[in-house]
């Protein structure tokens, strides 16, 4: 589980949204030092803003995507670009114009706690 619910993202987003934990505490390897995920966003989707303690590495692997961080300009990734997050650095990303296949790493305090939406 994600741990998100449909009121906090909606249908279409759980519809359109999938992952799979590749090592961490809770993926096919264990880690307690780190997560790793494959992660797909189909074209069309809002991922709101939200925030978790872990820092965050996105490499895109396939597609585009937009991504927002606060203090930072917004941009759109492609195929090979990287974005990373500070600790509780709240951001977003849409999928306007294409699905997006990434692979996401997590580093520092509190990998076992799920994001958490800004409402």
């Amino acid at each position: 589980s994600h741990g998100y619910t449909e009121a906090e993202v909606g249908r279409d987003f759980l519809d359109g949204f999938g992952y799979l934990e590749l090592y961490g505490p809770y993926g096919l390897f264990h880690s307690a030092k780190g997560r790793g995920f494959i992660s797909f966003w189909r074209r069309g989707l809002d991922y709101p803003w939200h925030y978790h303690e872990a820092e965050e590495l996105y490499a895109i692997v396939s597609g585009t995507a937009r991504f927002e961080a606060h203090g930072d300009s917004p941009e759109i990734l492609r195929a090979g670009d990287t974005k990373f997050h500070h600790s509780n650095q709240h951001h977003a990303m849409q999928t306007p114009d294409d699905h997006v296949l990434t692979l996401v790493l997590w580093r520092g305090n509190a990998i076992t706690e799920f994001s958490k939406i800004v409402t």
